[in-house]
């Protein structure tokens, strides 16, 4: 069958065959298919050696160390750390490892990177700390870490916004309670004057109000405008924190 075929020169038996494919051919460990294609011409013997065997690669980091405490991944973020990942290192909008551990990662995540030297205080392009973050996202959990491992619970963002102004304006009572109980600055203002109480009346949060005033919140203060939590909450509608309000004793 493959008589006068041994003179060939390697892929000349099948016009355009390429050469590649028949080097990949001849590297393949199905002896019996090389042997039949030297045979045939359309491999040269120099080919058919066996493929060298290739070192076995230890496995690697998939993500980053970012996208890894994001998604509460601790092995990813375990392995990231050991390979030389900066726990600091800021990445969009300036947001550290933490700072989405805090919001969105979890604890145990969390516990791992102050392991390992994570700054609690850190600061994001919008001035924001991990606590922020934590108070916004109703991460109570994280908080107490933060806290307990030294987060400033009276940092200010860029607009002059505590963590406590985070928890009011997004409706986060346990976390507003836990942040007042380790000394939250109640009756704290922001760069335009609003105060925490103001946030809560303005977005409605009847229970977050209620614990704010309980808890000392000023009534009648006044921002830069000359406005209260009580004319907040009824140019906002909201009749029951209205009601609340002037039975605290906030004046018209």
């Amino acid at each position: 069958m493959f008589r006068n075929v041994s003179n060939r020169k390697a892929g000349s038996f099948l016009p355009g065959a390429p050469t590649v494919v028949l080097k990949r051919t001849a590297q393949t460990s199905n002896c019996a298919l090389r042997n039949l294609l030297v045979l045939a011409g359309l491999l040269p013997c120099i080919l058919t050696k066996p493929a060298m065997a290739q070192p076995v690669k230890r496995p690697g980091p998939t993500k980053s160390l970012h996208l890894a405490a994001m998604e509460g991944d601790i092995d990813e973020v375990r392995l990231r750390i050991s390979m030389g990942s900066d726990v600091n290192e800021k990445g969009e909008f300036g947001l550290t490892p933490l700072h989405v551990a805090a919001s969105a990662g979890g604890k145990k995540v969390a516990e791992l990177l102050f392991s390992n030297g994570a700054d609690v205080n850190a600061k994001d392009e919008l001035g924001r700390t991990p606590l922020h973050l934590a108070a916004s996202a109703d991460r109570k959990d994280v908080a107490e870490l933060l806290i307990s491992n030294g987060g400033d619970i009276n940092a200010k963002d860029r607009w002059g916004g505590t963590p406590l102004h985070s928890a009011a304006y997004a409706d986060r009572k346990e976390v507003a309670k836990l942040l007042i109980e380790k000394g939250a600055n109640v009756n704290a203002q922001d760069k335009m004057g609003d105060t925490v109480l103001m946030l809560a009346s303005m977005q409605g949060h009847t229970e977050v109000a209620k614990l704010l005033i309980e808890s000392g919140a000023d009534v009648n203060a006044q921002d830069k405008k000359g406005f209260t939590a009580l004319i907040y909450a009824s140019v906002m509608g909201h009749i029951e924190v209205v009601n609340l309000l002037r039975e605290a004793g906030a004046k018209e």
